[in-house]
């Protein structure tokens, strides 16, 4: 096991993906102090007994959730961020903490804490037994994060997550300095304050599935997926497939799918493809971890899975060094990934005036009423400038004026919003209107939004404007988007050059291949359903219709058959071969 030392040596100068595990789950009660002070908030590390000290420009953030949850994410400007969690209790003076992912482990031991700072009975950087210091933001009179504790204080109790957004609705209600907060959306809570500033909480209720009872949960799948397995994909592979086919013999549903992308036929007509070739791509929360619970049934179960709990967009499929590959493959010039931090309001607005063939754009969002949506961008708000509303206002104001000028700060300042994404993320977000005034012409491009419930939007698809917009018209947990992800861009990115096509490959595969309706009924107790990755053409107030069953059978039919012509050794001719039928 490592070292604590070498632990967080690697924390803050390498990129590591760990594994969770909260072994232990305690009574809520077993939280405070013997000064009668909760621990529950966000601590700064400052010191600790060993001597050693933090790398310049080095952050480590504590955090104490309700019930007894622990967190610990480092950061270091230009490094990879980590987040890591644990569990924690308190019996009056003694404290113990378990961070298994840290080698760290501490059992009622002393600890001190006068509601400002606290020292725990652990050394982080150095070696052996000692203590720390950290210092807790005094965040008491916030009502965002009261609204954020409360949340989490509720779901420890076993509340469903909408009614624990009502706990918190109702302790934000209570600051005097609040006009009104509202539930937005699937999982969204907006807070209105008397001078009209607005801030909104962005809850963890999208939740990932798991099956209750269960100690154990295959992890993600790692972006080298078997769709893309050489085996598959390289020519010296494929005889063996031909014989197959030629034989007529039943295929393996994984084998089926990739031999059609393989062997698809030329397409009728040049399909829908942009004639720009360029690409943009983005994802502030690539390699930004946020705090994910698990759901079965459409109900919360316990922390005992040995999973992934602080997951990212990259963790879960997201490979932007394949996509690049493929793209360039075809002739398109890619800009990006822009990922993480660096997804700033400003980088945003320069590459929305630009004008690109194709757009990714992944991140969390939702929508705030019936049309208005919202989008995270990666532009965290320090730390030390987080504290309270106003300072959270403040850093917004200046970041723009800075960045744009008092004149175009005011015009920009109403298209963002400040807010938690979950509970460890306070960000700057987009508003429809930020797209709206872009120099950039996407008329004639392809842009995917993926982001939860934003296509549903017409206010973000007239800002757009795009020829094609794509985007998920419900709530799409991160599991879903990323085994989305390569089924759709290899199919988009070979011969087909139809949107509606590679989305209607893309869910099949998931719901034949990958068995997605199962896991989507563990998620939330429903069906997948197929419509709600929504299609929008230019124009159009309806999204496309994706191919119904006797549709896509036909293709099916015409592609299968297509290809045993051409392994007889007959030319492709695809009308031919729809007329020959």
């Amino acid at each position: 096991m490592r070292t604590i030392k070498k632990t967080i040596a690697v924390l803050l100068l390498f990129t590591f993906t760990f594994s969770l595990n909260f072994n232990e789950v305690f009574s809520m009660a077993d939280t405070k102090a013997s000064s009668g002070k909760t621990l529950y908030g966000t601590y700064t590390f400052i010191k600790e007994s060993s001597g050693v000290s933090l790398a310049k420009g080095a952050q480590i953030v504590l955090r104490l959730l309700p019930p007894n949850m622990a967190s610990i994410v480092a950061t270091m400007p230009g490094v990879e961020p980590l987040a890591v969690g644990g569990s924690y209790t308190v019996n009056k003076d003694t404290i113990t903490m378990d961070f298994p992912d840290l080698g760290l482990s501490v059992s009622k031991k002393k600890f001190t804490f006068d509601g400002k700072k606290l020292v725990l009975p652990f050394v982080l950087l150095g070696e052996g037994e000692g203590a720390c210091t950290w210092d807790r933001l005094n965040t008491d009179n916030d009502p965002l994060n009261n609204g954020i504790m409360a949340f989490h204080e509720a779901i420890g109790s076993g509340m469903t997550p909408d009614k624990a957004m009502s706990a918190a609705i109702q302790k934000i209600s209570k600051f005097s300095t609040v006009r009104k907060v509202e539930k937005k959306g699937r999982n969204i809570i907006v807070i209105t304050y008397k001078s009209g500033y607005r801030e909104f909480f962005l809850t963890s209720s999208a939740l990932i599935s798991g099956k209750a009872g269960s100690a154990q949960v295959t992890p993600p799948e790692a972006p080298a997926l078997s769709m893309l397995s050489n085996s598959v994909s390289d020519k010296s592979a494929l005889p063996e497939a031909s014989k197959i086919l030629a034989q007529n013999t039943v295929l393996d549903p994984e084998l089926k799918y990739q031999l059609w992308l393989k062997d698809e036929p030329e397409p009728v007509s040049k399909g829908d493809a942009p004639a720009q070739r360029t690409a943009l791509l983005i994802s502030p929360f690539h390699t930004l971890a946020v705090y994910a619970r698990y759901m079965s049934g459409g109900k919360l179960v316990d922390s005992t899975y040995k999973r992934d709990t602080y997951p990212t967009f990259k963790s879960y499929g997201e490979d932007f060094d394949w996509l690049k590959k493929r793209l360039n493959n075809i002739g398109y010039n890619v800009t990006g990934p822009i990922i993480d931090t660096n997804v700033t309001v400003r980088k945003l607005y320069d590459e929305f005036n630009k004008t690109y063939g194709v757009v990714y754009f992944h991140t969390h969002g939702g929508l705030l009423d019936d049309d208005e949506t919202l989008l995270s961008t990666g532009q965290e708000i320090p730390l030390a400038q987080s504290i309270a509303p106003a300072d959270r206002e403040r850093y917004m104001m200046n970041y723009l004026e800075k960045e744009f000028g008092k004149t175009k700060a005011a015009q920009i300042r109403n298209d963002l919003m400040v807010g938690a994404v979950y509970d460890n993320h306070m960000c700057l977000s987009l508003l429809s209107g930020f797209f709206k005034n872009k120099k950039g012409d996407y008329s004639r491009s392809l842009v995917f939004i993926d982001g939860c419930e934003v296509g549903g939007s017409e206010l973000l698809r007239k800002a757009i404007n795009a020829r094609s917009l794509i985007s998920w018209d419900c709530d799409s947990d991160m599991e879903l988007s990323g085994a989305f992800f390569v089924p759709f861009w290899d199919c988009l990115t070979r011969k087909t050059r139809s949107e509606r096509e590679a989305v209607d490959y893309a869910v099949n595969y998931l719901l034949e291949v990958k068995s997605y309706d199962e896991k989507r009924k563990g998620y939330n107790g429903k069906n997948m359903d197929q419509e709600k990755l929504v299609i929008y053409r230019k124009g159009k107030s309806d999204p496309e219709k994706l191919l119904d069953p006797a549709r896509r059978a036909m293709l099916m039919t015409v592609r299968d058959f297509a290809i045993r012509h051409r392994i007889a050794g007959n030319p492709e001719d695809l009308v031919g071969t729809v007329n020959e039928l």
